[in-house]
């Protein structure tokens, strides 16, 4: 998350801002114990960057950037089932493959607070 609340709201920036995101897809081996769910699995990731200029009374220093890569790591999460649909949790994502826009051994790392509300789609 990019903001610098806890919480999406509109802000007005001037001048430079750095920007990162991660999109992922992961296949996981889950193991229930009570109301703890632990999982381990691969991950796939694209991490984009992104320098952006916006404008204003504040000039630009740096040249406006986007660089990107996919790479190929582990993925350990951990969730706590608050209520009967509702679980609360850990993912700690390490990269270590970049596979493009070359192949090298890259260490990296992401870790995130996960809600999640499950639904039950057969009875």
């Amino acid at each position: 998350m990019d903001f610098f609340i806890p919480f999406p709201a509109p802000v007005d920036f001037e001048g430079e801002t750095e920007d990162m995101y991660s999109v992922y897809a992961s296949l996981t081996d889950n193991h229930r114990i009570k109301r703890y769910t632990i999982g381990y699995g691969l991950n796939f990731s694209r991490n984009t960057w992104s320098l952006t200029y916006h404008g204003g009374s504040v000039p630009a220093t740096r040249e406006p950037a986007t660089k990107s890569d996919n790479s190929i790591g582990i993925i350990i999460d951990g969730y706590y089932q608050v209520g009967k649909r509702f679980h609360v949790g850990l993912i700690y994502r390490p990269t270590l493959l970049n596979v493009y826009p070359d192949v090298s051994f890259k260490y990296e790392h992401l870790i995130s607070l996960d809600f999640k509300w499950k639904i039950r789609l057969k009875q």
